[in-house]
Formats: structure tokens, sequence, C-alpha cells
């Protein structure tokens, strides 16, 4: 004897029962008697616009990233700072010797003096000589001769003085200091060293200041502009999202990833890190859906669904496929129509062809 084997799916043989079972009834009757339910709320699926995204992975980075250097040369005296040390503006951080420095300003101050003392010989000489001049004793040659020493004393004076600053600038150069407030992430020289100039001694970043460095196809750059608002979520510290802006957006698209460098001023993001990795949201146009409430949808088996309210109603049970959430609204993307009434409430109580009494 053979056994027949049927295989039967689950989910569909119930809901086949279901509406089976209400149709044999109602045959056996000749009249359909919908059951009653109360207390159910509704609400209207209704036509709504969402934001279309662009999602584009990038890095933290700090917006101030440099590398002190020296101007002078000398011996690395001392180092205040050590990597990972936070600084304010205008600290000093490594002193430099310079013997050099020293002797140029002994100079330049030797220098100064003696040109005082020849502007004082020159002007003394200039009031003798036009003394003599009103009373007809000197030539007008020996007082233009006088007013030219006068005049050339004057400007080595002036030269004099600008190579004292010059070599007292220079004495500040031996002093590095904080461009702002940061932070260190390297040093590359220790005590002892030689500094000279160009030779890189510090590396700072202004961890106040962040930026997230991302690249943007250039089929999308045509909906960002300069200060636009991009919502971005750093992974390490979970999913808050940070308000960024648009701060720089490269003119020129890549000839080998058809992409642009964009860069993004990151505000209230405090604990975020330079390096870290994380996304940017960039809104690149927007569409029209079907939104419903969230407590409207629910789910039977695989399936996901909805109760649909009639003029007569009369509850329906119909399929759905859903897309996003939005605010407590669930984008619905076939099954249902903008304009459409669905069961917010007693859901768990509600069968197909209930009709809601007060």
């Amino acid at each position: 004897m053979k056994k027949t084997r049927f295989i039967l799916i689950p989910t569909l043989v119930i809901i086949l029962s279901f509406f089976g079972c209400r149709e044999k009834a109602a045959q056996e009757t000749g009249t359909v008697h919908p059951e009653m339910i109360r207390g159910v709320k509704t609400a209207v699926a209704r036509l709504g616009k969402i934001d279309i995204t662009y999602t584009a992975p990038g890095t933290v980075r700090a917006a101030i990233q440099s590398t002190l250097t020296s101007k002078v040369m000398g011996n690395v005296t001392r180092i205040r700072v050590r990597e990972g040390d936070r600084v304010k503006k205008g600290e000093i951080l490594l002193r430099i010797e310079s013997k050099e420095i020293s002797a140029r300003i002994a100079q330049a101050k030797g220098a100064l003096e003696a040109a005082k003392a020849a502007l004082r010989n020159a002007e003394a000489n200039y009031g003798r000589t036009s003394r003599l001049y009103s009373r007809g004793s000197a030539t007008r040659f020996e007082l233009d001769g006088a007013t030219l020493q006068r005049d050339a004393a004057r400007g080595r004076l002036k030269q004099a003085a600008g190579a004292v600053r010059e070599a007292l600038a220079m004495k500040g150069y031996a002093l590095i200091r904080a461009p702002a407030n940061g932070r260190i992430t390297r040093r590359h020289v220790e005590v002892g060293d030689q500094a000279a100039p160009g030779r890189p001694l510090l590396d700072f970043i202004d961890s106040s200041h962040l930026q997230f460095e991302t690249f943007v196809p250039e089929s999308k750059l045509a909906a960002l502009r300069i200060g636009l608002k991009v919502a971005v979520i750093v992974s390490a510290l979970g999913n808050h999202k940070i308000t960024g802006r648009i701060a720089e957006m490269e003119p020129a698209s890549d000839p080998v990833s058809h992409s642009s460098k964009i860069k993004l001023d990151l505000k209230g993001a405090r604990k975020a890190l330079p390096g870290m990795y994380g996304k940017a949201f960039f809104p690149v146009g927007s569409r029209q859906v079907v939104l419903a409430p969230k407590e409207a949808v629910f789910t039977r088996g695989q399936l996901t669904a909805v109760y649909v309210l009639d003029k007569k109603k009369v509850l329906h049970f119909r399929l759905v496929r859903t897309g996003k959430e939005y605010n407590g609204r669930v984008e619905i993307l076939s099954g249902l129509a903008g304009g459409e009434r669905v069961a917010v409430s007693e859901i768990a109580r509600i069968e197909d062809g209930m009709e809601i009494t007060q």
C-alpha cells in the first residue's frame, strides 16, 4: 500500500485554514455576521517625504595638525612635554640654547650704541654749521654736508635698532611654544640633540577642533555645498549622532576613484579622538513614501501585516512589505496606500473581518 506524503508550509496552512473556516461557516448559515470588537484605535497611513542619504565611511582628524620645527641652530637644553600631553596656547614646550644668538644680540646692541653716538656727533656738527651759515661764516656747501651726515647717522641708527630687534627675535625662536590649545602627539628630539632650521622637533594637533574626513562619489557632489549639515556616527562612541557641517570640498574629482575628499567640522564630539573610524550620512535628495504608525505593523510567523479599516468599519488582514523606520513611523514599500486607515491598538485581539463598534 502506497503512502501519500504531504508537504505543508505551516504559516500558509494557518492562514488558509483561518479564511476557509470562516467562509465555510458563512456558507452553512447563508449569512455573514461579522464579529464586533471594542476599544480599537486607528490612525491614517500618510504620504510623506523622506531624505535620501548616502553613507560614506571616514576618519576623525584634527583640523590643525602641524610639525613644530626650529628656526635657529643650537642644542636642545630642555623639553617640557611628553607624547600625549595637553598644552595651552603660548606654553613653552622646548628650549634651544645657542651661543651664536647671544653673540649676535651683543653685537647688535654694540652697533646700536655706536650709531647713537655717531648721530649725536652729526647733530652737533649740523647745529654748529647751521649757526655759522646764518652769520655768513659757513658756505652752503658746508651746510649741505653737515645735513647729509646728520641724515645718514639717523638712518644708521634705525638700521642698528632693527638689527637688535632681529637678534632678540632670534632669541625668541629658541623657545618653541604651542601655537594653540592642543596635544603633543610625537617627540622627534631629546635633550642634547642638535636643532637646526627645518628639523622637526614636535608633532602637535589642535584636539579642540576636530573634523571628519571622507570621500564622496562625483555623482553625489551636486547635492552638496559648503555649510550643509551632515549627521556623523563615530563607531567607538556608539550610535550617538554628531552634527557636522561641510567645511571643505575638493574642487576636482579624482580620475581614478571618481570621488572627492570632503571635510566636515564636528560639534559635540568631545570624546572623539583623531584616528577614530565612523560614517557620515549625506542628504542627497528626497522621495515620497507611505508611512504607517509603528504600532500598526505586526508579524505572523514570517509575514508582516497590518489591519486596514474599510468604510464600513470592518478590519481586514493585509500583507505589507516594510522599509526603514522614521520617528515612530514605518515606511511601507507595498501593500498599503496613503490615506488608508489602520488599527494601532488591540492588535492581538483583532481577527480578519471584525467590525469596530463603540
